[in-house]
């Protein structure tokens, strides 16, 4: 069992074993009876110091150990030198020249005007620094771009502080002669610098000085206006969270029943809730996100934050992809378009040239009307329900038109447009669309509305065109009220209803529908 002591290196705690110490204060003596009796002795030791404080704390961490033991002090011994060897170097010239390494870009403090950067920069290249200098001067009158640069590099380079670092700037490895060298050049050179030298470094001192007193500046400024931001954050995004929640959650369960009949048509095989609830989250994640961030900033309640955050962040991310892949999803099933056409020709039973049409609504006997009318650019869902059951069904209108031909005989034309993810698929899904119409007497009977057979609509239209050749009279009874048109009489569109007159005349002339009595 060895003893431990607890050792301080250059204001460093280690603890060593009983061997090491003896060791470390035998080096330790040994060179500060050498150094310590010349003018810059102390800052040769503590430079020393500091560079085996580093050593010793790389070497731990290497190793995951707590104390320092004798083989890590021999290795100390072997970078840094032996005391006879530093001592023969220094009363005689070596005779192999010294171990150089890849040198690594510092700013350097010790010859420094403002920041420190030219002269880190020259010492790097090892050019002069005054040649660093008159670059950053003459490209600053172009603009002003080399001030920008050099407060970018001053902020971007580290400062050369530890013995270590100033000889790495150099491309020296950190050995006590090393130290000792650099050192010394330093004391000269400060002891040799002229009045005007003295001067620039006095002024680089004051500047730097002016420079960080306007960062701590800045820094408080910018805690402000982050606290700020975090109140604002935190109360905004309370606001706004509860807002458009709300705004969603009244649109999700007070949805007028037409139009959510509609969505869940127009929607499936999805359900529309889900597509609603998705949109909500996507809205309300970041609000939420943004008052709990601000609130936690403000009130300093750090535990979990960057749990929740990832969660919540995430389970957006989540929300994204899916109602991406749904949009994607109707996106391609909205695809293509497809039509099927039927044309019959309305023969006459009976000499003359006179054509009844009879329009029916959808049947009294077995819904019943209620309140509610949905308009999509020509199209209107009719919201109806069963008188029996109370089932809620969707009806549509037809696009009804009149067209002058220049055959003898009139002509019914009914053409079924939807959509689907292919031409083929559109095509059925066209052939879905449930329209009634007969020739009877004379008498063409029309429905003013079509329905689905199945539970999904993809842009189902209906299209009838009625040619008319030219003096036939037209009998329209029930007629829709201002629905009827074509391209050379266009009538504004109104709510469906019957006509309240029952029978209306009109006659094809020159192209043209004309009323009459």
């Amino acid at each position: 069992m060895k003893k431990t002591y607890n050792i301080n290196l250059n204001g460093q705690a280690f603890c060593i074993d009983e061997d090491a110490y003896a060791k470390l204060q035998v080096y330790i003596d040994t060179l500060e009876k050498y150094y310590l009796a010349e003018e810059d002795g102390k800052e040769i030791m503590a430079d020393i110091e500091s560079r085996i404080a580093e050593l010793l704390r790389e070497f731990l961490q290497r190793n995951h150990k707590e104390v320092v033991s004798l083989p890590e002090i021999d290795k100390v011994i072997e970078i840094m030198g032996t005391p006879e060897v530093i001592i023969d170097e220094d009363t005689q010239e070596s005779s192999t020249p010294r171990q150089e390494i890849k040198r690594k870009l510092y700013r350097d403090a010790d010859h420094r005007v403002v920041g420190g950067v030219a002269s880190g920069l020259a010492t790097y290249f090892g050019i002069d620094s005054a040649w660093i200098r008159v670059a950053f001067i003459v490209l600053s009158l172009f603009y002003g771009v080399t001030i920008l640069v050099y407060l970018i590099l001053w902020i971007a380079i580290p400062k050369a502080i530890t013995a270590r670092q100033k000889l790495e700037m150099k491309g020296k490895n950190a050995t006590v002669s090393n130290i000792e060298k650099n050192i010394r050049d330093t004391y000269n050179q400060v002891k040799k610098k002229s009045k005007l030298n003295r001067f620039f470094s006095r002024t680089g001192e004051i500047i730097n000085e002016f420079v960080q007193i306007v960062i701590r500046f800045i820094g408080k400024i910018a805690l402000v206006l982050i606290a700020l931001l975090a109140i604002i954050g935190a109360t905004g995004g309370t606001i706004a969270f509860f807002f458009f929640g709300y705004c969603f959650l009244g649109i999700l369960f007070t949805l007028p029943e037409p139009i959510e009949l509609f969505a869940r048509y127009a929607t499936a095989p999805i359900c529309p809730w889900l597509i609603e609830t998705l949109a909500l989250l996507v809205c309300l994640i970041p609000l939420g996100l943004v008052s709990y961030l601000s609130a936690s900033y403000l009130f300093k309640f750090h535990k979990h934050r960057a749990a929740v955050t990832l969660t919540a962040g995430g389970f957006w991310l989540l929300c994204c992809f899916i109602l991406m892949g749904i949009s994607l999803f109707y996106l391609h099933h909205y695809a293509q378009e497809g039509s099927v056409e039927d044309k019959f020709v309305l023969a006459p039973q009976h000499a003359g040239k006179e054509l009844t049409v009879h329009f029916s609504c959808p049947p009294s006997n077995r819904i019943q009307y209620d309140k509610g009318l949905f308009e999509w650019s020509n199209d209107v869902l009719l919201y109806h329900k069963h008188i029996n059951d109370g089932k809620a069904e969707p009806y549509f209108k037809t696009r009804i038109s009149f067209e002058n031909t220049s055959d003898s005989i009139p002509c019914l034309t009914v053409k079924r447009q939807a959509h689907g993810n292919s031409y083929t698929q559109a095509v059925k899904n066209a052939q879905k669309t449930i329209y009634r119409h007969q020739w009877n007497n004379d008498t063409l009977h029309l429905d003013t509305y079509f329905q689905l057979d199945t539970a999904l609509w993809r842009g189902n239209q209906i299209q009838v065109q009625i040619a008319v050749p030219e003096a036939y009279r037209l009998n329209l009874i029930h007629a829709p009220n201002k629905e009827i048109r074509r391209t050379a009489i266009f009538q504004e569109r109104e709510k469906f209803r019957n006509n309240r007159e029952q029978t209306q005349h009109y006659l094809m002339r020159q192209g043209k529908l004309e009323k009459i009595n």
